[in-house]
């Protein structure tokens, strides 16, 4: 019985440290407390915040492996689903992404997402886009982690090319530039459309206002 409760308290434990380090751009640390909750119970919950992790260390593969031993079970939960769509996308496993979103589509053909990600599938120019965006999008993340910050731009200004409509894309650009030390108008503007394209998204909107008010370019 104590045992049973210490198991669920560490759980859950490792569980908010683990989304508190993903919302930190934490991403190893993220993975290791997402690691240590599946390795206390392999529920669905632990295996997608893992299946997450691996996503942001850009271990898609491994992520897929995870995802699909949990699919079968959970077709119907929409942000599962997609995820394993959009990792299917990246690894250019057109022909599974296929099936899956048109199983989705099939069920929630009023949602404007799985509507969106219908269309990108099945577009053959479009999905490569959207795969090569995402290469760009992690090469940027690696020549960040390098202090990099030129070769950061260019591989996210091209990712941004590639997929015009990612929030994140921009958000990243604007963040090389304030790392890299640039004028403030040039940071403005890729934060202004992150924020334009994620108007939910309250630590865009931050970053802005501090760019605005505080940064010193």
């Amino acid at each position: 019985m104590i045992e049973n409760l210490l198991n669920v308290f560490f759980e859950k434990y490792h569980q908010k440290k683990g989304i508190k380090f993903l919302n930190k751009a934490k991403y190893k640390n993220a993975h290791h407390s997402f690691e240590k909750a599946l390795l206390i119970k392999d529920s669905t919950v632990n295996y997608f915040y893992f299946s997450v992790s691996l996503i942001a260390l850009n271990r898609h593969i491994e992520a897929v492996g995870y995802l699909e031993k949990i699919i079968d079970k959970h077709t119907d939960d929409i942000l599962i689903s997609s995820t394993l769509v959009e990792c299917y996308l990246v690894i250019r496993e057109w022909e599974k992404a296929e099936q899956l979103i048109d199983y989705l589509f099939s069920k929630f053909q009023d949602n404007s997402f799985i509507q969106k990600m219908h269309i990108l599938t099945h577009d053959v120019i479009l999905r490569e886009k959207y795969a090569a965006a995402k290469e760009s999008f992690f090469k940027a993340l690696d020549h960040i982690e390098k202090k990099e910050f030129e070769l950061a731009y260019l591989s996210i200004k091209n990712a941004i090319e590639l997929d015009e409509s990612n929030a994140a894309y921009y958000y990243l650009a604007g963040t090389v530039l304030v790392r890299w030390k640039k004028k403030k108008e040039e940071i403005v503007v890729y934060f202004e459309k992150a924020v334009l394209l994620a108007p939910q998204n309250e630590g865009y909107k931050k970053h802005l206002q501090y760019v605005k008010t505080r940064y010193k370019g």
